[in-house]
């Protein structure tokens, strides 16, 4: 996968997949700072969009993706409607785009996260690859209309951040998102203060100074890489990856917790809280496997469900029931795989194989009826499939 997957894979890029949607998304005018532009209908013109993909489901309860446009370097937006599993999507530019003056703002919409508001605004964060920033763009709820702006500069010698942020509605019903300063090495938190973000660090992590006579090299901190933030019950959760350690942590408000250090992992969590219990999927990087650990800080459960090679990237948790299940990346064979628990086993299997499929997976529930999304590198679009 180009500037994202961690690990050697070689891209088998043949024939289309089925169920990817072949239209693009519509031109639109210029999204300046905090200014409103009307909607526009919908034009197909780009044929290469879906990377960077975040879904979640709208307040009228439709599949909907915020996604890198490659083609015309924006970030772009799209809502479906579903006939017997198959999604027509409308979508909409929201920033990066050139304008009717045909000036274009930069390349924009890498890392990007969506969520809705409870008044059905939807808020997006991405990186602005040309300046190195994080920015935000968001949607009137009844006008559909969209604003965008800076939401972080970052820190260090030479500012760059924006890398993997996670956006969430916080218990004062403001966006939080939380990412990663790739030029401080630091995990950071902008936060909505009814006008504009304000950006702190959350954790500048620790250098890794071995014992004497060990064979592990010396390493600058570095932490933040994979953030996924939730916000449940009011409470802030994000898993990460500790790059000079090789573990993921978990923090429960401001606590910072180690989960896993066996080894190098931490790569691409998801994870949820049920009944204050944890359930985190995320790849062993050193063994390249996928791993899932259970229970609460200080007391977890750890389990490799999946250790064939190349395994384990862009991890996507949910459960059915009292069941969890996962969507995951094979790189092997560049295919999409599910597992799934029962009775305290895993059961995985391969559910997409035609082309390279499973890059930036998401899972939402439509009706009781769970649907997959990913970027499909083949045909350079959506895959968005009915979950069995």
């Amino acid at each position: 996968m180009v500037s994202r997957l961690l690990m050697p894979l070689v891209l088998i890029l043949s024939g289309p997949l089925a169920g990817c949607s072949d239209t693009g998304v519509s031109k639109v005018g210029d999204v300046d700072d905090d200014t409103p532009k009307d909607p526009v209908d919908p034009e197909p013109f780009s044929a290469d969009w879906g990377q960077w993909l975040s879904m979640t489901t709208s307040p009228d309860g439709l599949p909907a993706i915020s996604f890198y446009d490659r083609d015309n370097g924006g970030v772009g937006f799209a809502m479906a409607k579903l006939e017997d599993g198959v999604p027509t999507w409308s979508f909409e530019g929201v920033d990066g785009y050139p304008g009717a003056s045909g000036l274009d703002p930069g390349d924009r919409g890498t890392y990007t996260s969506l969520v809705f508001a409870d008044d059905g605004t939807a808020w997006v964060s991405f990186y602005d690859q040309g300046a190195k920033t994080l920015r935000y763009a968001q949607r009137h709820p009844t006008l559909g209309a969209w604003s965008a702006g800076l939401a972080d500069v970052g820190d260090g010698v030479a500012p760059d951040t924006g890398l993997f942020s996670s956006i969430a509605i916080g218990a004062d019903g403001n966006p939080v998102i939380a990412h990663y300063d790739k030029g401080a090495a630091t995990l950071r938190v902008a936060r909505w203060n009814g006008g504009n973000f304000v950006g702190s660090v959350f954790d500048r992590g620790d250098a890794l100074t071995p014992d004497t006579g060990s064979e592990a090299e010396a390493k600058d901190a570095d932490v933040g890489q994979f953030v996924r933030l939730r916000i449940i019950d009011g409470v802030e959760y994000m898993a990460y990856y500790d790059a000079a350690h090789g573990d993921l942590k978990l923090a429960v408000g401001t606590d910072i917790h180690i989960v896993d250090s066996e080894g190098d992992v931490g790569h691409w969590p998801d994870f949820t809280v049920r009944d204050g219990q944890f359930y985190i999927s995320y790849q062993d990087a050193g063994n390249q496997r996928l791993k899932y650990a259970t229970g609460t800080p200080g007391s977890w459960t750890i389990t490799t469900v999946d250790d064939a090679a190349y395994t384990g990237a862009d991890t996507a948790l949910y459960f059915d029931g009292d069941k969890p299940r996962v969507v995951y990346f094979e790189g092997k064979s560049n295919d999409m795989k599910h597992a799934r628990s029962n009775d305290g086993g895993w059961a995985t299997q391969t559910i997409a194989t035609e082309g390279a499929v499973g890059f930036h997976n998401e899972v939402v529930s439509v009706d009781g009826t769970f649907y997959v999304a990913c970027y499909d590198y083949t045909k350079r679009n959506v895959y968005f499939a009915k979950l069995d």
